[in-house]
């Protein structure tokens, strides 16, 4: 169960994957909107005070455009016979486990609790009880897990997606990674 949670395109038909996509897209701009969080980076997650559905939308729409471009273009390049549906899928599916962190910033606790962090690291830092230290501590760690599941699942699924295997394909992957989340916070940047 964990392996097909793990790796899920060529598994399920991609039509099933592209509609929970699609449904998972649509609940992490609400949750970004209840929560106060921006995800505005592949890779990055921040809270704020307040998001509107738009910043949410555009966050969401720029992070799967700009991954996918990239994915898709090294597909392309390393197969001809990469589909884009299936580059699209891994992108949409591969974020479902980053978007549970969210959840953290419950009555803006996390964001009230790292905003003065943020503003002064000494002084807030002297003025933490035990429990915000734990949990800063979980929220960490959980962050490090999911980040690294998100990661497993894009990996896996670009795998199968474009037959990927051996140096130059590893090579692809990171490297699409990294244009993306240099191009997704460039245009979240610009808005």
């Amino acid at each position: 169960m964990i392996k097909k949670l793990l790796n899920p395109i060529g598994v399920y038909p991609s039509n099933s994957l592209f509609v929970l996509g699609l449904l998972s897209l649509v609940v992490s701009t609400y949750l970004a909107t209840v929560f106060s969080v921006r995800m505005d980076g592949v890779l990055d997650l921040h809270v704020v005070s307040e998001v509107s559905m738009e910043e949410g939308f555009s966050d969401a729409i720029i992070n799967v455009l700009s991954l996918f471009i990239f994915l898709f273009a090294f597909g392309k390049w390393y197969n001809p016979a990469t589909r884009a549906i299936d580059i699209l899928n891994t992108v949409l599916i591969a974020r479902i486990p980053y978007y549970f962190l969210m959840l953290f910033n419950l009555n803006n606790l996390l964001y009230n609790l790292t905003e003065p962090l943020a503003k002064n690291p000494k002084g807030a830092l002297e003025h933490l009880d035990s429990n915000a230290y734990i949990f800063l501590g979980l929220f960490s760690l959980f962050a490090i897990l999911l980040l690294v599941v998100y990661l497993i699942i894009l990996f896996r699924s670009y795998k199968v997606s474009v037959n990927g295997k051996g140096n130059r394909f590893i090579l692809f992957f990171a490297l699409s990674i990294i244009l993306a989340e240099i191009l997704s916070k460039t245009i979240i940047n610009l808005l």
